[in-house]
């Protein structure tokens, strides 16, 4: 599956500018992060906070839950409630208007976004 903080809807454009596309492969047993701009995809960011390589700690038709904090200069990810990884800002976080969450996913149980000062 993968999540998506975008520039728009990718329904109404496909071709959106994408800041962060989380993405859980469970075949490989690997999350992997992205960004999209202009149409080209960056470099895939695989590793965490340490800079180690991490299997998905995400198991298979189990519930979990991702908080994606936007702090100053990039996105601090957490799964069930244990920082995994971080994400630098490749776009402006301001232009950012769209969560999408797409392919394999059964239920969404909760979404949630705020602004925390």
């Amino acid at each position: 599956f993968h999540i998506n903080l975008a520039t728009a809807k990718s329904v109404i454009n496909p071709n959106a500018d994408i800041g962060l596309r989380f993405s859980c492969f469970f075949r490989k047993d690997l999350i992997v992060r992205n960004a999209r701009i202009n149409g080209i995809w960056g470099e895939e960011e695989i590793h965490d906070i340490e800079g180690h390589s991490l299997q998905n700690p995400i198991e298979m038709g189990e519930f979990f839950v991702i908080y994606i904090l936007a702090c100053e200069e990039k996105f601090h990810i957490s799964i069930n409630n244990r920082p995994f990884c971080t994400f630098k800002y490749r776009l402006p976080l301001k232009s950012l208007r769209t969560i999408e969450i797409c392919e394999q996913i059964q239920v969404i149980k909760q979404m949630d976004h705020r602004a925390v000062f």
